[in-house]
């Protein structure tokens, strides 16, 4: 079962491209909602303005590796113009029917007399690009319509077990404009319903709601800052780690200043106490022959006897009862 659809901010058609050679691997498809003719020219048009910027020209339309090269052979393409293509591809989407092959596996390229390749690990995605675009200036563009093309992406997602990744390009840029940015896209309003229904209430007279793009969006999708959230999981780990190793060292110098404030007078000292406390007679005893004998130096015997009177002295003392009791005997003889 793939894992829940994931919406990211937009991103050039370029820096897809690059994501998916770099992150992703068979049996990804990735479903560009264009035609092919316009998704190329809007890749062009992105390398040729990073010609111009501070890019430096080194995308991956300018140069390929050849990993990217035998990558590219195993990602699966579609190129769906209208909605209705969409949901038709996404309801008949079977990843055994696919015509792109898997990669060769390491075994069989030895067996034939190859070099096995490195082993590469990569998502098993299903990416659509400029899934609000598609729907934008047209009938379906409305909350009524978002939806029922987000529970097909969905339902697609988890028959394959894919995991489905949103991506935007942003709103279609205009003569003399700049292109908006990420959170523009999500903040703009569509009607609730779809035309139908909409020119129904209008002739009626009733009024027409309207509804943020990222509150549809949400009922269906998970949001996220980036397109690859691998970076921040690596550094939330490092941070763990490196706030327990500051435990460990605290604890250790702490244990560390015990035993030198504790020094070996102070233990002999302590457990001559203990045992002065456990037997003060037997104890005093040894000490003062010891001194006697010559092997003592006085000084342990002072302190067992200051330790000794010190120690409180157990009393008896007879109950109120059994006073009285003792009282009642007395006067009966």
């Amino acid at each position: 079962m793939g894992s829940p659809v994931v919406v990211v901010p937009p991103v050039r058609p370029t820096a897809l491209l690059a994501h998916v050679l770099a992150h992703c691997a068979h049996p990804t498809t990735l479903i560009v909602c264009s035609s092919s003719t316009d998704f190329v020219r809007r890749c062009v048009d992105d390398a040729c303005q990073e010609d111009d910027g501070d890019g430096g020209g080194d995308g991956v339309l300018h140069t390929a590796s050849l990993l990217q090269v035998a990558v590219a052979r195993h990602i699966r393409v579609a190129f769906v113009p209208t909605v209705a293509h969409l949901r038709g591809f996404l309801a008949a989407l079977d990843l055994a029917a696919s015509r792109v092959t898997a990669p060769p596996a390491a075994d069989t390229l030895v067996s034939s007399g190859g070099a096995p390749p490195p082993a590469r690990r990569g998502d098993h995605a299903l990416v659509v690009y400029d899934f609000l675009r598609l729907h934008r200036d047209t009938s379906e563009w409305s909350s009524q319509g978002l939806s029922a093309s987000a529970a097909v992406l969905v339902e697609a997602g988890w028959r394959t077990g894919l995991d489905v990744l949103v991506v935007d390009g942003g709103r279609p840029q205009m003569e003399g404009t700049e292109t908006t940015g990420s959170t523009d896209v999500w903040d703009e309003k569509m009607p609730v319903l779809s035309t139908g229904p909409r020119r129904q209430l209008q002739k009626a007279g009733y009024p027409l709601r309207t509804e943020r793009v990222k509150a549809v969006l949400a009922r269906w999708f998970a949001f996220r800052e980036s397109v690859k959230e691998e970076e921040v999981e690596v550094h939330s780990e490092e941070t763990e780690e490196k706030v327990e190793k500051v435990r460990k060292a605290e604890k250790f110098e702490t244990a560390a200043t015990d035993d030198a404030l504790t020094g070996p007078v102070e233990v002999e000292r302590m457990k001559a106490t203990d045992e002065a406390n456990e037997d003060p007679v037997t104890f005093v005893e040894e000490a003062v022959q010891a001194d006697a004998e010559g092997t003592g130096d006085g000084s342990l015997v002072e302190e067992t006897i200051q330790v000794v009177e010190e120690k409180p002295q157990k009393t008896f003392v007879r109950d109120s009862e059994d006073e009285d009791d003792l009282s009642d005997e007395a006067m009966d003889t």
